[in-house]
């Protein structure tokens, strides 16, 4: 899921702002909620201080901010 998110944002490198920023609104906001959405099934079936279970509690602890800058941002660049 993160390379697919991942692959479609920088096929988005070469728009204006505004136009990255609503590619990113149309194409990328479903499949980051269906991530997170996962992310936090997966959380629930793992033991919490596992690795897994530290790696999935990470990935959500990063939901707001991939939220807040990412999504809504356009000048900001998927890493």
């Amino acid at each position: 899921m993160i390379t697919e998110i991942m692959h479609l944002d920088n096929g988005y490198d070469d728009l204006s702002p505004r136009d990255r920023k609503r590619q990113r609104q149309l194409n990328l906001k479903q499949k980051v909620d269906d991530y997170f959405a996962w992310t936090k099934i997966k959380y629930s079936q793992v033991t919490h201080n596992s690795t897994i279970g530290k790696a999935l509690e990470y990935s959500i602890n990063q939901e707001e901010y991939l939220r807040k800058r990412e999504l809504k941002a356009s000048h900001i660049m998927f890493i």
